[in-house]
């Protein structure tokens, strides 16, 4: 416990450090660039008096300044939904097509499919997957992207598609890999030996034994999904986190932008942990 409060301090310290290095650089004449130490413990100082008077500053965008406490919320939950919508995805695909049904036709579909899309890089991907919306939107007159994003459960339908590709491809190559190496295993050739069905050992064999694997690389994954956040919010003009980071430089948007972003991820990894650890009960250990 005391090891994790004390990573989180070397966090938050490291954040507000970075955030606050555009202030501490001054440009001068000659392209000659000057370091100004102080400017870093004034802002981590000015920082957390704002958050002890129940302020979080304010930020830029246009010619207007808005509070950052009055747009935190929502900006949050956009990014949270965001986030934990891909991941599921990703997790629920990644599983049933790498562990319980494997050897489908579909499993195999879906697994060269993102197998091609994740070798495509993503800025390029998401720009042809534009041009393919706006050509079918000519053809139909059906909108199936939009680039204002409002509340509608639709619109968010493309961002989460786009942003659970890297993970879900990567959790993909991990799950099949996993599984090759403990289905040669000679419990499970037993297991089949003694009539016990491919689903059956899928599922209480199998997915207790590869679970492990799948959990140690969520963190990895979720770096990759809040890699990938940055550029689906800016391209799709989602008022997520990253717009306290992308507006006009303000040390206190950006440090709250980047909080915003480690806490996103934290509560969505532990969340993803328990639907698996509900998973488990339910049907593994039922």
């Amino acid at each position: 416990m005391f090891k994790r409060v004390v990573k989180l301090l070397i966090v938050l310290l490291l954040i507000l450090v970075i955030a606050s290095f555009p202030d501490a650089l001054e440009p001068r004449s000659g392209n000659i660039i000057v370091l100004k130490p102080y400017v870093f413990p004034d802002n981590i100082q000015a920082f957390f008096k704002n958050l002890s008077d129940g302020s979080l500053g304010t930020y830029k965008t246009g010619s207007q300044h808005r509070s950052i406490a009055a747009d935190i919320g929502d900006n949050v939950l956009t990014s949270f939904l965001l986030m934990f919508t891909s991941m599921l995805v990703s997790v629920a695909t990644s599983l049933l097509v790498g562990a319980f049904f494997p050897r489908s036709r579909i499993s195999k579909a879906v697994y060269a499919i993102f197998g091609f899309l994740s070798a495509i890089p993503q800025f390029i991907l998401i720009i042809l997957l534009i041009f393919g919306g706006v050509s079918i939107y000519k053809l139909t007159g059906y909108r199936v992207i939009t680039l204002s994003m409002d509340k509608k459960f639709a619109d968010f339908l493309f961002p989460v598609f786009i942003l659970s590709i890297v993970s879900t491809s990567y959790l993909l190559k991990l799950t099949a890999a996993k599984y090759n190496h403990i289905g040669s295993e000679d419990y499970v050739r037993t297991g089949l030996s003694k009539g016990l069905s491919k689903p059956y050992l899928n599922l209480h064999h199998i997915f207790k034994n590869l679970r492990p694997y799948f959990v140690a690389d969520l963190k990895k994954t979720l770096s990759l999904t809040a890699g990938s956040l940055f550029i689906v919010e800016y391209l799709f003009n989602i008022l997520g986190v990253t717009r306290f980071i992308f507006a006009d430089y303000q040390f206190a948007a950006v440090a709250v932008g980047f909080l915003s972003i480690v806490l996103i991820t934290m509560v969505v990894y532990y969340s993803i942990l328990l639907l698996l650890f509900l998973f488990e009960k339910g049907f593994v250990y039922e």
